[in-house]
């Protein structure tokens, strides 16, 4: 596996398991909505810019596609 590959792959699963997780908790709690998720968002905002100590390249990768999928299923539910 190259040194690209591995990062897609914990990208796309890392992105895809909290998409799935946000979808589920949606079907289990219609209420959770878009303030829910902006409330989210800042805390992840916060988690992504706290690097003091390096953190490497795998969490950097985790937190990025959870704060994407978290975006994308924001942008979903504005559409709806």
């Amino acid at each position: 596996m190259s040194s690209t590959e591995w990062e897609q792959e914990v990208y796309r699963s890392t992105y895809d398991k909290a998409l799935a997780a946000l979808a589920r908790r949606k079907q289990e709690d219609p209420s959770f909505g878009e303030s829910d998720l902006r409330g989210i968002l800042e805390h992840l905002y916060v988690q992504q810019g706290n690097d003091h100590y390096g953190r490497g390249r795998l969490h950097d990768l985790s937190i990025t596609a959870t704060v994407d999928a978290h975006e994308d299923f924001l942008n979903r539910l504005q559409k709806e």
